[in-house]
């Protein structure tokens, strides 16, 4: 049947009628985007055959686009056939999902969303329909519409940037209490222990703070208007990796009794607590342990998060059991501001086998939302949503380091 349909297609392709109709049905959502923060651009052609219809056999769809919409030159990225009924096209489906059905009985689609879209996005998509009318020659349908780009408001881009500036000077003030922990410090054996632990604090913070100068880097190359502020942050990194080497001279001098370096400790740990508090929101100790939700300030990245957890000796939260989450449900979920939750679980190494980061163990308890389970390789992280009633579902790693205030990360640490 399919080669007999093909014989006639090639008998009537060289008649071709054109037509633009009302059946078919370009919709952009939305039709305006804001570089860099419009997470998702939705294109989709949509053909309904109705009594009127010239075009009564559908045997292609394709979407085209175009960068300019004065004298457009469009190029092809996704089309599908009746024959296989399969998504083809030349986009990149890493961050782009791709999706289409021919039905000659109903409605065909085809269309693709474009995650957190570039300026190129924008301009003009062309959607064309070809099959056969009622005589069974060639006809066309065509339709498009435009899709606007817009650059991000100074505003929005100054507010993440004095976000960063708080926390580096946060690291600093936390940096100058060591310093003083150090000055007075001597040769014991157990002082020793303590400075082995503090010299381990400053390499993971070595490590964060290279990170951090990855993250300002990565910002200024979008947001050139704002150079002046992250010269600002690279002068903080550089006090701050000054005070660091100061602080690793200095363990050489430790000479003052143990007592003074016990009250510096209290002050430390008061320093932590503070840290914690403004951070994150804590429960009262089940089965041995507390678990700490961040704050919905919208500046807490798993970075700070996993390091204020790691300080106290605790990791991303991993929920093993019924009763476990009924517990973080009912004292942080549905008390929390955000509308994600991080918690421990991934399948990156092979899809739909969930381990936990920290213990490496196989999750034994996945309570996951309505069609959830799904995302396949573009989501390989879980959390609990507050649109599925705090239930799990699979998202993507990627947001893991970015500063967002719809989520939130679950912290688990010995009580």
């Amino acid at each position: 049947m399919a080669a007999h349909l093909c014989t006639i297609i090639s008998l009537l392709s060289a008649v071709v009628v054109p037509m633009l109709k009302a059946e078919l049905i370009v919709n952009a959502t939305p039709t305006t985007f804001t570089v860099g923060l419009t997470k998702n651009v939705k294109i989709e052609c949509l053909f309904s055959r109705d009594q009127s219809t010239n075009l009564v056999f559908i045997t292609s769809l394709n979407l085209a686009h175009s960068k300019t919409t004065d004298n457009p030159e469009f190029q092809d990225l996704i089309s599908i056939t009746s024959f296989d009924s399969q998504v083809y096209g030349s986009v990149n489906t890493t961050h782009t999902q791709v999706y289409g059905v021919i039905d000659n009985k109903g409605k065909s689609f085809l269309g693709l969303v474009w995650q957190f879209p570039t300026v190129d996005r924008a301009g003009v998509y062309k959607c064309e329909a070809t099959g056969l009318n009622k005589m069974g020659k060639h006809v066309s349908l065509s339709n498009s519409t435009n899709i606007t780009a817009l650059n991000p408001e100074n505003s929005q881009v100054l507010e993440l940037v004095h976000t960063l500036i708080n926390k580096v000077e946060r690291l600093e003030e936390e940096i100058k209490v060591e310093n003083k922990i150090d000055q007075n410090s001597n040769y014991t054996t157990n002082i020793q222990s303590q400075l082995n632990k503090t010299n381990t604090k400053i390499y993971y913070l070595e490590d964060q703070n290279n990170k951090l100068t990855k993250l300002v880097e990565n910002y200024k190359s979008r947001l050139d208007k704002q150079d002046y502020v992250i010269d600002e942050l690279k002068e903080a990194n550089k006090s701050l990796t000054i005070d660091m080497d100061q602080l690793q001279m200095r363990m050489s001098d430790v000479n003052r009794p143990l007592g003074e370096l016990l009250r510096f400790k209290d002050t430390i740990n008061g320093t932590f607590n503070s840290l914690e508090n403004a951070f994150l929101t804590p429960t009262h100790p089940y089965n041995g342990k507390r678990y700490w939700l961040t704050k919905n300030h919208g500046s807490v990245t798993p970075i700070l998060a996993l390091l204020f957890c790691q300080f106290r000796g605790g990791y991303l939260a991993e929920i093993d059991s019924p009763e476990e989450y009924t517990f973080v449900r009912d004292h942080l979920l549905t008390r929390s501001e955000v509308d994600f939750v991080y918690v421990s679980g991934s399948d990156e190494e092979q899809e739909g086998l969930w381990k936990h980061w920290n213990s490496k163990t196989e999750l034994t308890y996945l309570n996951w939302g309505d069609n959830e389970n799904m995302g396949g390789r573009q989501e390989n992280c879980i959390a609990y949503h507050r649109g599925h009633s705090w239930l799990l579902v699979d998202v993507s790693c990627q947001i893991l380091t970015e500063f967002n205030k719809d989520v939130g990360y679950m912290c688990e640490l010995p009580s």
